[in-house]
């Protein structure tokens, strides 16, 4: 058992405290690190329009944080681990437009991935071609996020039990070392935005 599993579960004991939602708060600053990767792209987007030279490794730099980062760790975290605990106390109606966001994004990501690697082979419409994905992505995402932090998230932490909250932070730890082995990150230094 890890300190910080020791510390949550310590927390979970005093029933008299309201218990914090570490995994909550863990995808919260996800979110962060989401958006502020969305204003990267939206600065790279400007300087596409003003027709200024931006380097093809930064659209794919870009692009492969939205894989790694959000398809690799923070969908999995949402869909397959929390959206599951909110489907059981408040039905799956509930989770319909996320769902359909996580759907979306996989889609506009995989576009987006296309048109940089075109953009890097010198295509000349690649650049505003990626502007218009971008903006496309970007806004569904920032709804999504929105519809999250708003809705979805203040669910959650109203449906998690103290074991469920225990299980989900190891869960995300876990999907976390995961991913950085698949990506190649030294243990415990994942990138962020």
């Amino acid at each position: 058992m890890t300190a910080n599993t020791e510390l949550r579960l310590s927390i979970f004991q005093n029933e008299d405290m309201k218990p914090t939602f570490h995994s909550i708060e863990m995808l919260r600053a996800e979110h962060v690190n989401v958006l502020r990767a969305c204003a990267e792209g939206e600065a790279m987007a400007q300087s596409l329009l003003r027709s200024e030279n931006v380097p093809a490794e930064a659209l794919s730099a870009l692009t492969r944080f939205f894989v790694e980062y959000v398809g690799e760790r923070h969908r999995r975290k949402e869909r397959d681990m929390l959206f599951p605990i909110i489907e059981r106390k408040h039905g799956p109606e509930v989770l319909g437009h996320s769902l359909r966001g996580h759907e979306e994004g996989c889609w506009w990501i995989r576009c987006l991935r296309q048109i940089a690697q075109a953009y890097d082979n010198g295509c000349v419409a690649a650049g505003k071609r990626w502007v218009q994905t971008w903006t496309s992505y970007s806004t569904m995402l920032k709804s999504q996020i929105e519809g999250e932090e708003r809705l979805l998230y203040p669910l959650a932490e109203e449906a998690l039990t103290p074991g469920e909250e225990l299980a989900l932070c190891e869960a995300f730890e876990e999907t976390d070392r995961e991913a950085d082995e698949r990506i190649g990150y030294p243990a415990g230094k994942s990138e962020a935005a």
